[in-house]
């Protein structure tokens, strides 16, 4: 209805005339509001832009503004060519030539020159040089090449002592389980002995502690000293003759005055390469096994020459551990071993975590040592000596039951403390130190 109103109103349908098709060609458009170029004015500048770097403002094409004509119909808002009346329009065929093969990469591959082609196009001069003797520097040639024998001395492990790590371990049992590895390599036949091996229920056993073990607290009554007692008595209940001191403790008390780093280290790659000794190393509320080392040289010219003196390598020695919650072997530096056992209370190096670096123990922490400069942490030497020699067979009843009264008195006494307490070792113990 409101349409109908519509052209009713503009005279082109009649009030009473019924709806019918209306031809609305001859209607005129009502004039556009805003010229083009009045649209087309803020745009100026950036149309202006668009000719190139150089060319003049007139151009040969639209050398002036066109000028809209007096009666412009919808069609005839732009030119035939797409240009807006009033707007200068840059030329045809005006564009930039920009080079751009220095960033495409060539489809196909330079085919690079081969062994082959080299030797048949310049093969006389290449065999001549490979034929001339003097052609061939002194720099390819190795001056000394290293033996088996030099490699053994600067790579030492030996697979027994690995054989011999009780592992795993009972809960805060590391101690008497680094000792059982030790006697289990000095005496077994899993290492280097000759009698059976013993477990650590065997041993504890020996020691007289009481299953359940995982309930025993280890920590409180476990020290150095315990530990070189512990292996005595283990010893004298098989009857075999053997020694336990310690090898290198800088600092704390029981320490081994006049050893150095250097000759302590000496003495650990000895033992090491020799099956009579075990070692014993104890950390940051640990305690595990050394088992080997490798002697690394600093250069890399140096990796198959013998070394004349260590100070052009650096030691590392690997550590066997009873613990299953730590890796099998260690390997650390021995410059941060000795940095560990000359550290003093309360500052310690975690030598298993050597990432943390150097902590101090607070004061709500337990602290292993009451004074201060103390340090618990040292290396362990246990050493297997020879057998007595063989009783004759016609020794006196006499003899036979001195003999036996003298082997129970030594039973007698591992069961009890230890009867010499200087530097922690009993007269057994210090009897075999070299």
């Amino acid at each position: 209805m409101r349409s109908r109103a519509f052209l009713v109103g503009l005279g082109l349908q009649s009030p009473t005339t019924a709806p019918r098709d209306i031809d609305l060609s001859n209607v005129p458009l009502p004039p556009p509001r805003h010229s083009l170029v009045e649209l087309l004015q803020p745009c100026a500048p950036l149309i202006a832009l668009t000719r190139p770097y150089g060319e003049s403002e007139v151009t040969e094409e639209s050398n002036e503004l066109t000028e809209a004509p007096a009666s412009l119909s919808p069609s005839q808002y732009t030119l035939g060519d797409g240009r807006a009346w009033g707007v200068k329009v840059r030329p045809k065929g005006v564009a930039w030539v920009v080079d751009t093969s220095p960033w495409v990469r060539p489809k196909h591959r330079i085919r690079r020159r081969t062994i082959s082609d080299c030797l048949d196009n310049d093969r006389p001069s290449i065999m001549a040089a490979i034929m001339d003797a003097g052609s061939v520097t002194t720099c390819h040639k190795p001056q000394h090449v290293i033996s088996p024998e030099e490699v053994r001395q600067r790579k030492v492990l030996d697979l027994r002592r690995w054989y011999c790590i009780s592992r795993p371990q009972y809960r805060r049992s590391c101690g008497l389980s680094s000792v059982v590895s030790c006697w289990n390599f000095l005496y077994s036949t899993l290492g280097a002995g000759s009698l059976p091996a013993i477990t650590q229920e065997q041993g504890l056993a020996i020691l007289g502690f009481q299953p359940p073990y995982d309930n025993i607290r280890f920590g409180p009554f476990t020290g150095n000293t315990t530990l070189l007692r512990w292996f005595r008595q283990i010893g004298d209940y098989f009857n075999v003759r053997g020694s336990s001191y310690l090898l290198y403790k800088p600092h704390g008390r029981n320490r081994t005055p006049g050893e150095t780093a250097e000759s302590a280290r000496g003495k650990l790659s000895a033992g090491l390469r020799d099956d009579s000794y075990a070692f014993v190393y104890h950390c940051e509320n640990h305690y595990f096994c050394p088992i080997g080392y490798e002697e690394t040289p600093y250069h890399a010219v140096s990796a198959y020459r013998g070394l004349r003196h260590s100070e052009e390598s650096e030691f590392w020695m690997l550590i066997g551990d009873p613990s299953q919650k730590n890796p099998a072997i260690h390997c650390k530096r021995w410059t941060d071993v000795v940095r560990d056992l000359s550290c003093e209370n309360p500052f310690f190096l975690d030598i298993r975590h050597t990432e943390r670096g150097l902590q101090r123990r607070q004061c709500g922490q337990q602290m292993r040592t009451k004074r201060k400069g103390g340090n618990l942490h040292c290396i362990m030497a246990f050493r297997r000596l020879p057998s007595s020699p063989c009783l004759p067979l016609n020794l006196s009843a006499g003899n036979v039951q001195a003999f036996q009264k003298d082997t129970e008195r030594r039973k007698r006494s591992s069961r009890g403390k230890m009867g010499t307490k200087r530097q922690g070792l009993s007269s057994w113990t210090r009897s075999g130190e070299p």
